[in-house]
């Protein structure tokens, strides 16, 4: 006789299916895991971009600080029909312009450079009767078909400057400004007007020129250091300075033992009244540092290093980064940070209780981690200051 053909039991047959089902369900769960993660990871890289990238940007506001962004200000969005493709040539051209940003810090390496070119400011109009020699004078000569190179103080997206003079006005009436580049093209960039700065504005440095450069540019020789280098007499007794903050005074004793170069450099800040508008505090971490900068329009940075002279303690103050500044951090551990070395340079320490009790105010205010768990965290609103002897 013919033996019947096996057949799998129907039972089994629907297990198999079930099985393979689920397999089915579970890969498409991953799937949509592995996809969501991507998303977050891509999410959190935009974030950390905007810390740690020159194309990093600030909003700017009257009375808030510049800030260099992807995205345009709220109030200030071009309503001309070519913004879409204005936009699309700002982000094609943003590595043209080196970026005003101090929150493009890592751990303690905000002096690489990146951070050498940051100017985290607040747009400041200066009132034009005040200058001795007129805008116009100080305008001078400007370039045709010529981009000069500068820390962006304030972007072009920034309305539509319809002239040269006009963004060279525009240029000397706003603090921090010394750089002005100017396109008239509608083709390509819209009538824009970049507010740049260098710490030479007799010495501009040209990005790009020739026949197919849109721009014009022109320098303002106001808001620089005639005298780079030049330090502040600290006397023979102790030097005190303080960072006046709206949250109190933070007294510094200089300690020119320590690095003489730096201490000078700290006091010829406040002798001069050197922080108004760009030294500010950005960044906290309990238990570890307050950081910030004292980037200057009036004074370049400093520029000497010494290594240690010894392990930071509680209080201690040195330039981040294992850099000559302008950014620095004030140590809050409570044991000495034998984990940091000798690598950065120190030059100060706060000089008593009341001023350590109110940088520790300062870390405790509002902060968040835009770069997800774990990462830096930063303070929510900036804390502009002024710097004083004391």
């Amino acid at each position: 006789s013919v033996m019947a053909p096996f057949r799998k039991p129907r039972a089994q047959s629907s297990a198999v299916c079930l099985l393979l089902g689920a397999v089915a369900a579970v890969l498409g769960i991953i799937g949509l895991a592995a996809h969501h993660t991507h998303q977050q990871a891509a999410s959190h890289h935009d974030v950390i971009h905007h810390f740690h990238s020159s194309s990093s940007r600030l909003d700017v506001g009257s009375d808030t600080p510049v800030k260099l962004g992807g995205g345009n200000r709220a109030g200030r969005v071009s309503q001309h029909p070519k913004a879409d493709r204005f936009r699309s040539h700002v982000r094609a051209r943003v590595d043209a312009h080196k970026n005003a940003d101090g929150d493009n810090l890592d751990d303690l390496r905000s002096a690489d450079e990146t951070i050498r070119s940051s100017i985290p400011v607040k747009t400041i109009r200066e009132d034009a009767t005040s200058h001795s020699v007129s805008i116009a004078d100080q305008c001078g000569e400007s370039h045709a078909n010529t981009e000069y190179w500068g820390d962006v103080v304030e972007e072009g997206t920034v309305g539509l400057i319809r002239t040269p003079e006009e963004c060279c006005r525009r240029c000397g009436e706003t603090t921090g400004c010394n750089v002005w580049v100017h396109c008239g093209d509608d083709e390509s960039c819209h009538g824009s007007c970049w507010l740049k700065r260098t710490d030479d504005p007799n010495s501009p440095t040209v990005h790009a020129n020739g026949a197919n450069v849109p721009w014009t540019s022109g320098t303002v020789l106001k808001d620089f250091d005639p005298t780079p280098g030049k330090g502040a007499s600290l006397g023979s007794s102790e030097a005190f300075v303080a960072l006046v903050t709206p949250a109190g005074r933070i007294r510094i004793r200089l300690k020119p033992e320590w690095h003489q170069p730096s201490s000078e450099h700290v006091a010829r800040l406040a002798d001069e009244n050197a922080c108004k508008g760009s030294c500010h505090l950005y960044r906290t971490e309990p238990g570890f540092l307050l950081q910030g900068t004292l980037r200057s329009f009036k004074v370049a940075a400093n520029k000497d290093l010494k290594k240690g002279p010894k392990l930071m303690e509680r209080g201690d103050i040195g330039w981040a980064g294992e850099g000559p500044g302008p950014d620095f951090f004030i140590y809050l551990g409570e044991k000495p940070a034998d984990w940091l070395g000798y690598g950065h340079t120190v030059w100060g320490v706060i000089a008593d209780e009341e001023s350590l009790a109110t940088v520790e105010k300062i870390v405790a205010m509002p902060s968040h981690t835009p770069g997800g768990p774990n990462t830096m965290r930063f303070l929510k609103e900036k804390m502009y200051f002024d710097i004083a002897r004391d």
